[in-house]
């Protein structure tokens, strides 16, 4: 590693362990002298729907998404096609109420989810990528036609005490949407029809980033959990807080590049919170999204960063 790299490593470890206040990245390496892959690979690791995605169009090896070097080696313009920003609560009752769910206007969601966009346009910009913005992105020709489905309450993976949001009023594209396991067929569907099926489902994806200009788009989500009176970026099954899954322009309409981080973040911050017993077996939770939102918005720019080092990485593999 040469010396300007070194630094860039140095700089990145301690700005993440500034941002944290003593609750660093679980797993990172805070080792000057370590190769980069060190703290990289433990915390960033391919996305379960860029996994998915690999299985569906036959590019798995050992059960590992095969090295798409070649697809995404020459990237540097990458268009944002899509954002979901979920949060989610694991204590008290967050029922959803006309103005909003856990006593959280529903407004402020929408103003949290427009902060955390610029963080990543800036996070990946701190690495020297150009940024097609995913305004610029809802301009293209094809935009109005795109269609995954809307966020009724009800998808997936985000139960009753959840609420999703996505940026600018833009289209629900979200990666496990897309992706999911059963996207292209059962698993008793033949290999090629699958496969057929999982291109299909992602050219939209790549025309939009043909006619943004952008050599890859990317479509991503952040989870965001409040858990005794904190706030935590991941939940889920397996606790997955931010995700990139790519597409590239050329070849393939498949998911070439993609990480996510694996583990809870725990962002040292309480929320302001109120409690007020309605019943017996009930209590009525209300949280201030808005003093959590600049913490957020930073935790969201150091992951971005982290990815977009990450993505630099491997390009140069």
């Amino acid at each position: 590693m040469n010396l300007s790299k070194t630094l860039v490593l140095l700089m990145l470890v301690g700005a993440v362990f500034s941002t944290y206040a003593g609750s660093p990245l679980k797993g990172l390496s805070g080792k000057s002298d370590s190769d980069k892959k060190s703290f990289i690979k433990k915390e960033v690791e391919h996305s379960p729907s860029h996994i998915a995605n690999a299985q569906q169009n036959i590019h798995m090896s050992m059960n590992n998404p095969k090295n798409d070097q070649a697809l995404y080696k020459e990237v540097k313009k990458i268009a944002v096609l899509g954002m979901s920003v979920a949060v989610g609560f694991a204590d008290g009752v967050a029922d959803r109420e006309e103005q909003g769910l856990a006593g959280i206007p529903y407004g402020d969601y929408d103003i949290l989810a427009n902060g955390i966009l610029e963080s990543i346009y800036k996070g990946i910009e701190s690495e020297g990528y150009q940024v097609v913005k995913l305004e610029d992105v809802m301009k293209t020709p094809s935009y109005a036609s795109v269609n995954y489905g809307e966020w009724d309450g009800k998808l997936g993976n985000f139960g009753k005490n959840c609420w999703v949001t996505t940026p600018l009023k833009s289209k629900w594209i979200e990666p496990d949407a897309i992706n999911n396991i059963s996207s292209a067929g059962s698993l008793m569907t033949r290999g090629d029809v699958r496969k057929k099926n999982a291109l299909e489902r992602n050219a939209p994806l790549q025309k939009l980033v043909q006619e943004a200009g952008a050599d890859a788009g990317v479509v991503l989500t952040c989870r965001i959990l409040i858990y005794k009176g904190e706030y935590q970026l991941g939940f889920g099954g397996d606790r997955r807080s931010f995700v990139i899954d790519m597409i590239p322009a050329k070849g393939e309409s498949r998911i070439v590049w993609s990480a996510y981080f694996k583990n809870f973040v725990e962002l040292d911050f309480k929320s302001t919170k109120t409690d007020t017993k309605t019943g017996a077996w009930k209590k009525s939770w209300g949280y201030d999204l808005n003093a959590a939102i600049p913490d957020l918005k930073d935790v969201l720019f150091e992951a971005a960063s982290i990815s977009a080092y990450k993505l630099k990485h491997d390009q140069s593999e």
